[in-house]
């Protein structure tokens, strides 16, 4: 089944620079498109930016997926470490269904509601045997990504994710070639323990993209299990057994000599989508260390390129760009002094000397606060110069977690907070950013 491009319109960004809004297009490969994207919906900001193609064994469970932008296919197909047939087991609850069947050493593992945990809802307890039974076994067809994309029934992949219920590290085996030549990033779903029979744990899926040029970044969620069903008041805190597992391409593995102009070009689209993925998840830092390379590198002009570009996440990347030069035109990188991190002269230093200066700056962010409350003011204007940037382009979340941190550094408190008194003090300053 061949994917159409949907309409998209090839605009020229210019001779000089290569790149056409197709080409700078993000296209984002989710397996296990049960109901949503999951983490990597976050690249929805960026609207038609994104090119989202979903896969589920099953042709029903695409049905309720939401429809992301105009640039969306839904592909009902099984994916894999190999081509070849297979059986999809279909459980009880249809969100657990699998390639792979239960783990018998999973059966009594349970998963307790506790206030405030994620993805449960209120008094529900889950008993991961009940949760898996078979209910209904349906043959497949199992395709890698690396076959499907030789063989042109999809487009190229420049971030993999997946929620394939154990079998997360099987697709990643099988798209090891697309991992090498296109993929910048991954988010998979990782296990601790055996979940289902035979399925791979993280150290296998970290080990298998490290070898293939990729950092391990954040984990994005979180799931504890319980050894076994008892009663509430004999459980423990139960065992980190599920998350969501986030890994970023290495910049040494992008940037590197090309013999060709093409090939130079394919280096630094895939830079500009790496960074553009990276300051959604806040690694901003990281995210400046690859624009920084490439500037230093091929003497690209992102003003040139958002000039001629309808592509908002590259005239995001020009505005934090030209934010973080007027920064480090006077203020020095971190240094260490004395067992502290400190800063240069644009934001005080909380040596005693000048603590003066930190508690002005807080009074006049307050001060700020207070008029923005007064005036029911939408637009945070107390806001640092990259948070503003943020918040510009729709990203809410990132711009206060940004900024809180730096409000938190200047009291000389750790992020996250620890301790009583720090964590009492974080939640009085969140009420700033709510």
């Amino acid at each position: 089944m061949k994917l159409e491009k949907g309409g998209s319109k090839v605009t020229d960004t210019g001779a000089e620079l290569g790149f056409t809004d197709e080409q700078l297009r993000i296209r984002v490969h989710h397996v296990g498109a049960f109901a949503d994207f999951g983490a990597i919906g976050r690249l929805e900001i960026f609207g038609d930016d994104i090119e989202w193609i979903g896969y589920d064994a099953q042709e029903d469970n695409l049905a309720g997926n939401k429809r992301l932008s105009k640039h969306f296919v839904l592909v009902n197909k099984c994916i894999g470490k190999t081509n070849s047939p297979g059986t999809f087991n279909v459980m009880r609850s249809l969100g657990a269904s699998s390639i792979l069947p239960s783990a018998p050493s999973a059966e009594k593992y349970t998963w307790v509601f506790y206030h405030g945990r994620p993805l449960v809802r209120d008094g529900e307890t889950l008993i991961w045997g009940e949760h898996t039974r078979v209910v209904k076994e349906v043959p497949v067809e199992i395709n890698t990504l690396d076959h499907l994309v030789e063989n042109g029934d999809i487009p190229q992949i420049d971030f993999i994710s997946t929620d394939v219920q154990g079998a997360d590290c099987d697709i990643l085996l099988g798209a090891s070639k697309t991992l090498l030549s296109s993929a910048v990033g991954v988010i998979c779903e990782v296990e601790f323990a055996e979940l289902y029979s035979g399925q791979a744990l993280f150290c296998d899926t970290q080990d298998h993209l490290r070898r293939h040029g990729f950092r391990f970044c954040d984990f994005l969620t979180r799931q504890d299990f319980n050894t076994a069903p008892y009663p509430v008041e004999l459980q423990g805190k139960g065992f980190f057994t599920v998350s969501e597992a986030l890994f970023f391409k290495n910049v040494s593995e992008l940037i590197g000599d090309s013999p060709t102009q093409s090939g130079a070009n394919q280096r630094v689209v895939r830079c500009l989508k790496l960074a553009a993925i990276a300051v959604v998840f806040d690694q901003f830092d990281y995210a400046l260390g690859v624009l920084r390379t490439l500037q230093g590198k091929y003497l690209l002009s992102l003003d040139k390129l958002a000039s001629r570009t309808n592509i908002k996440y590259i005239k995001l990347l020009r505005d934090l760009v030209r934010s973080a030069d007027e920064i480090e035109a006077h203020s020095p990188p971190l240094y260490y002094e004395l067992g502290r991190w400190n800063v240069g002269t644009d934001v005080p230093k909380k040596s005693s000397g000048n603590r003066w200066k930190v508690g002005l700056y807080l009074i006049e962010r307050l001060f700020l606060m207070a008029i923005r409350i007064i005036t029911k003011g939408n637009a945070p204007f107390y806001y640092t110069p990259i948070s503003k940037v943020f918040h510009a382009y729709g990203l809410v979340d990132i711009a206060k977690a940004h900024d809180k941190r730096l409000v938190m550094y200047l009291l000389g408190m750790t992020y996250p907070a620890k301790g009583r008194l720090s964590i009492y003090r974080a939640k009085l300053i969140s009420l700033f950013y709510l």
